[in-house]
């Protein structure tokens, strides 16, 4: 994990928080309790990785939930 956030040149306190919470969704997961969890994360993931100068976009496309893909 510390790698993979390494690579992101995050603050000291952002890893510490996504340490934190890694270790967290790894437990639910392991008691069968993150049927929601991952879900939670990714969104909170989002708004974090557009912060960055790099990654700013000009526009965001979605798919609104309301709406599946099925065959």
């Amino acid at each position: 994990m510390r790698t993979l956030l390494a690579c992101q040149r995050l603050a000291a306190d952002d890893t510490a928080v996504l340490e934190g919470t890694f270790a967290l969704l790894c437990d639910l997961h392991d008691h069968q309790r993150d049927h929601i969890w991952g879900y939670y994360a990714r969104n909170l993931a989002g708004p974090l990785w557009l912060h960055r100068e790099e990654a700013q976009v000009d526009v965001l496309v979605g798919k609104p939930p309301w709406l599946a893909y099925r065959n």
